[in-house]
């Protein structure tokens, strides 16, 4: 019996014998409540639903020969339905349910199971002690450098092995985004005020875990780069560290110079995913990104000339997105030429500008909350969910197809 199981819930209801194949990241905010609880005598086991593709049978049948007398579940806004059956369905004495959709819209979520809105890492032995009923405001962790160090050992794929064969691991060095752009509910969970661990910390957790014969970081921050002095000042930590790792990390084009980018490549970083989204400037004003198309495409001239790798994100079907801006935007995408693209239909979330516009425009709830996975059968549908209603007047049958023209063409260019 466990004092404890978390479960990372499945992003979608894989079956028992059709398991797709993606790279998925280890769940660090389950991992931190993991590490926390442990600390404190649990004794916790994380069932990661989302890296194993465990069907929600095969969930509930894991977590019932547990048989914890806590059981935890983080929950998405395109998953909640799903996640939250899953949680019914599984023994425990005491539930809890937390993640995005569960702070964006807790009030809403009514069941047999207390639900935790915000970060809930300093208050978790507290919850897990006095087992509390209804909804917790958790609220934000203000000092970062007070969360201990995620203990590995609860992941089933982390460190995992990266492109280039080494052993990589995951690390959140902030948490918040100070932009705010339209599809992205980040600042309404983590604040719009970046919080962020000290550089002594990153690169201690960082040594820790070149001990144990990890070679490379792949940063989770949902932007890395919101100021260009502290990711120079991590660079140079990193330089005068033993670790000498490669790492790689999600960035802004607007905090992006081919100086900094080359302070960066000489620490080691060897890959910045970027979210480029569309190549027409008043849809990209609308989003809240760079319009900036010449900047954008010096930028990553600028990596290909200094041998750092790109991946770029690309969205379609944005209100008042006509269908030649979408097919301007994936020409955009061949152009650019990055590393590795992905291509997406722009979906509508709770607590997002998005969600809110669509709402005032007429648009009901139970439009905005209906989502299905894509019909498309390829490894890079994992974040592939959208909107069954659609948000320009283009049908999501017609989307896909241009998502599928979009990879088919991003393949043909890579050869």
């Amino acid at each position: 019996m466990k004092d404890l199981v978390l479960i990372n819930s499945p992003m979608q209801e894989y079956s028992e014998k059709n398991k797709p194949n993606y790279f998925t990241t280890a769940p660090l905010g389950l991992g931190y409540l993991a590490t926390v609880a442990s600390r404190e005598g649990y004794d916790v086991e994380i069932v990661d639903a989302e890296a194993e593709k465990l069907s929600p049978s095969e969930v509930v049948k894991r977590i019932d020969n547990l048989n914890p007398d806590i059981v935890g579940i983080n929950i998405f806004s395109t998953n909640h339905r799903l996640a939250l059956d899953i949680l019914e369905n599984s023994s425990g004495n005491y539930k809890l349910v937390g993640g995005p959709h569960a702070t964006l819209r807790g009030e809403e979520l009514q069941g047999s199971y207390t639900v935790v809105k915000g970060e809930a890492d300093k208050i978790f032995p507290k919850i897990l002690r006095e087992r509390p009923m209804g909804i917790i405001n958790a609220g934000l962790v203000q000092n970062l450098d007070s969360l201990p160090y995620v203990n590995r050992k609860f992941f089933v794929n982390d460190p995992y092995s990266s492109d280039n064969g080494e052993r990589e691991a995951s690390i959140n060095s902030s948490r918040g985004c100070s932009f705010n752009c339209v599809y992205c509910s980040v600042p309404t969970i983590g604040g719009r005020k970046m919080r962020a661990r000290s550089i002594e910390n990153v690169v201690g957790e960082i040594e820790n875990l070149s001990t144990k014969g990890v070679k490379s970081i792949h940063f989770t921050d949902d932007l890395f780069n919101f100021s260009k002095d502290r990711v120079i000042s991590f660079t140079e930590a990193l330089s005068q560290s033993d670790a000498n790792p490669s790492w790689r990390a999600l960035c802004r084009i607007e905090n992006l110079d081919e100086n900094l980018l080359s302070r960066m490549k000489d620490s080691g970083c060897y890959r910045i995913a970027i979210g480029v989204e569309s190549a027409t400037p008043s849809v990209l004003e609308y989003i809240g990104k760079s319009s900036d198309i010449k900047k954008t495409k010096s930028i990553f001239d600028s990596c290909r000339k200094l041998g750092v790798e790109t991946k770029a994100f690309f969205t379609v079907g944005h209100p008042n997105e006509t269908e030649k801006e979408i097919e301007d935007t994936i020409d955009f995408a061949m152009d650019l030429n990055p590393d590795d693209a992905r291509f997406m239909v722009v979906r509508a979330f709770p607590g997002t500008r998005l969600y809110k516009n669509l709402e005032e425009a007429g648009y009901s709830r139970e439009e905005l909350d209906d989502y299905a996975q894509s019909k498309i059968d390829a490894p890079y549908v994992k974040y592939h969910v959208m909107n069954n209603s659609s948000l320009n007047g283009v049908s999501p049958e017609k989307l896909d197809e241009y998502i599928i023209s979009a990879y088919r063409r991003f393949s043909r260019r890579k050869g």
